[in-house]
């Protein structure tokens, strides 16, 4: 899967008083949630919910903070989810990519609105 990086702002909307940060999110379809550094937690001010055990490359666990909740906008598109706390960078993953309704344009190596559905998100009901 192609890996490419976008702009997203991210948000704490339980607490509108601190400004949003604008980022560049390496955006990864092959892992699932959303990652951010430790920082970004403290600047945005998020609330620890819970503990969550991840699994590194080299096949090492450990737990991490789980924190949200999180606002995620890219472009005319808007989500809400957690995050795990690990890592230098923000990474985009697979859940956030679908409750946006965004894919990765590989020909131009960039993150894009559905181009089935560019005006608004679209889910799929069962």
């Amino acid at each position: 899967m192609a890996k490419v990086t976008a702009e997203i702002m991210l948000l704490n909307p339980c607490k509108p008083e601190i400004s949003g940060v604008q980022v560049d999110a390496v955006v990864d379809a092959d892992v699932i949630s959303l990652y951010i550094p430790a920082t970004m937690q403290e600047s945005l001010g998020l609330a620890t919910i819970e503990e969550r055990e991840v699994i590194f490359d080299d096949g090492k666990k450990a737990m991490v903070p789980f924190v949200g909740p999180l606002e995620i906008r890219f472009e005319n598109r808007i989500c809400f989810t957690g995050a795990l706390v690990v890592g230098k960078k923000v990474r985009l993953g697979a859940i956030p990519l679908d409750d946006m309704d965004v894919v990765i344009a590989k020909e131009k190596k960039q993150l894009v609105a559905n181009p089935d559905g560019p005006i608004y998100a679209r889910g799929i009901t069962l």
